[in-house]
């Protein structure tokens, strides 16, 4: 056994992926729905710690992780983020969780004056009941430069109250729902405009039969349906059209739609009734449906209304494919990277077509280093940037906070001149992916030497705390946002998901609903969320030290 730690300690890289093979299994175990996910590279990187304290990664390989993590999590995060600000429900929701997150900050500060915690043990906690890992990298970048205790402190008690912060919201959900005597389902039916579980999508075609129906633009019927659908082709007298925004609809006319089932019923509802006759088929001599991938970096940032496709190719895009994500598509939809089209042409326009869009999935498919290290350059030397704060302290954004603001700022305005700065889909996920296990492998080394100075009441205390601070923000989203702000509990239960940025929380809100709702409001939180509890952290630490 000593031989095999003496040669773990002498080489780096095989420690690195020994912690990788133990821990990446138990990440993918399944506990009442719960599971650890990449956090459990922290528990075992503490546990080869604990073995012997000569097993850590080297600082600047952790580095190295965080800073790729972060950089790709910005750029990933920007247009959600960005789109938090916009009003409607989207802001009250964003508020609410910018309010629960404060109130967690402020509960964790007093608590950690309570129990005399040091600063970087407090910055943890924080981390570990709000189940956030960037956090942590956050606190452990920034505590390197600071006297405030060892730096393992904080990877230990983000471990220690890790469970408070998936296990509290759980309970809060339940406790709340039962206060309230909240039926969800019937809550959810008496939401304006909900509708049930989109099914996957589908087309069909309809016959326009009703007389207010014609005269119609593809633009006023979709205006008028008020949802997400897509005009395909239209069958005229034997003739196929594909339909710009001003095409307007005549008796009998065949038209195809896209979309979820509820959707196309409305459809159904305003011009007449569903055809048996599928023209999708019957036009295959004059039309094809083509899927192509977007690798064209000209295109990347650009919405489909700019690219004229059904007046210039006689072309329409339905629907669009972003990683697992399926969606319609509509004029504002803007292109990515490695995004898959679905078009319906002409036969002869797909040569035209493939070169437009690129078609390439080995290009859609690759990241430009170039752009990329150019990003993270920028960050990191933005990182290093001294920032006055009053009473003479300093301020550094560092590793973690200066590839964080690049990244946001950068995916924000998608490119610079000829330099495009987003990454593909499956290369993003990848890099965030590779970063966090380093990171995280590596943290959890560093905090592997501190453990066994924890006694076991102090073990309890973590938890207990971290239920606590888990406690008041997710009591301030569910209780505040239902009893004050009128938000149901099916659109809080992702709320708080997104506040506390764990999927497996998404999961058992979806669980209880059994809609998407849940989802939604995830979606619409979690990017904001995300950067908010790394700039939190940072700004507790600080106000503890």
């Amino acid at each position: 056994m000593q031989s095999f730690l003496d040669l773990l300690a002498a080489h780096p890289l095989l420690l690195l992926f020994a912690v990788v093979a133990v821990g990446y299994p138990f990440g993918r175990l399944k506990v009442a729905g719960a599971s650890l996910g990449l956090s459990a590279l922290l528990f075992a990187g503490m546990a080869f710690g604990v073995m012997d304290p000569r097993l850590r990664l080297p600082e600047p390989l952790t580095q190295f992780g965080l800073a790729v993590f972060l950089y790709c999590l910005g750029l990933a995060s920007a247009p959600g983020f960005f789109a938090a600000f916009h009003r409607g429900t989207a802001l009250r929701q964003n508020l609410l969780a910018l309010g629960a997150l404060g109130a967690g900050t402020v509960a964790c500060l007093l608590l950690a004056r309570l129990a005399g915690l040091n600063p970087l043990e407090a910055a943890g906690l924080f981390s570990g009941s709000g189940a956030n890992a960037s956090a942590l990298a956050a606190v452990m970048d920034q505590g390197r430069g600071m006297a405030v205790g060892r730096l393992g402190d904080a990877a230990v008690a983000y471990a220690l109250s890790f469970p408070a912060g998936i296990l509290g919201p759980m309970l809060a959900f339940v406790a709340v729902q039962r206060w309230f005597k909240v039926d969800l389902a019937a809550e959810a039916a008496a939401l304006p405009g909900y509708r049930p579980p989109r099914e996957a999508l589908e087309a069909w075609t309809f016959r326009v039969v009703r007389e207010e129906a014609e005269g119609l633009t593809k633009r006023e019927v979709i205006a008028a349906i008020g949802a997400r659908v897509a005009m395909g082709r239209i069958l005229r007298k034997a003739e196929y059209v594909v339909p710009t925004s001003d095409t307007r609809l005549m008796r009998e006319d065949l038209v195809v739609f896209v979309g979820g089932a509820e959707e196309l019923k409305a459809v159904e509802a305003l011009l007449g009734e569903r055809s048996p006759h599928e023209i999708d088929r019957r036009g295959l001599e004059a039309f094809e449906d083509f899927r192509f991938f977007v690798s064209n970096a000209a295109l990347v940032g650009r919405c489909l209304r700019e690219l004229h496709l059904p007046s210039l190719h006689g072309a329409i895009v339905s629907r669009v494919r972003r990683g697992d994500q399926v969606f319609v598509a509509t004029g504002d939809t803007v292109l990515e990277l490695g995004d898959r089209v679905r078009v319906v042409a002409r036969r002869e326009q797909r040569t035209v077509l493939a070169r437009l869009f690129g078609d390439s999935y080995k290009a859609s498919s690759e990241g430009d280093f170039l752009a990329l290290s150019l990003g993270l350059a920028a960050g990191l030397a933005l990182g290093l940037v001294p920032l006055p704060l009053p009473g003479g302290l300093t301020f550094r954004l560092g590793i973690s906070g200066g590839p964080l603001l690049v990244g946001l700022v950068l995916g924000r305005f998608t490119r610079i001149g000829r330099w495009t700065f987003t990454v593909p889909y499956a290369t993003s996920l990848a890099l965030r992916q590779l970063g966090l296990v380093v990171f995280l492998a590596g943290a959890g080394t560093v905090a592997g030497a501190s453990l066994p100075r924890i006694s076991g009441p102090t073990l309890l205390i973590f938890l207990g705390l971290g239920i606590v601070v888990a406690g008041v923000v997710s009591l301030v989203v569910l209780w505040w946002g239902h009893r004050h702000m009128g938000l149901s509990l099916n659109e809080l239960g992702g709320v708080l998901a997104g506040a506390q940025t764990q999927s497996a929380l998404l999961d058992f809100a979806s669980a209880q609903t059994r809609n998407e709702l849940p989802a939604q409001s995830y979606a619409v939180v979690y990017p904001l969320a995300t950067v908010l509890k790394v700039v939190l952290a940072q700004l507790l630490l600080l106000w503890v030290a």
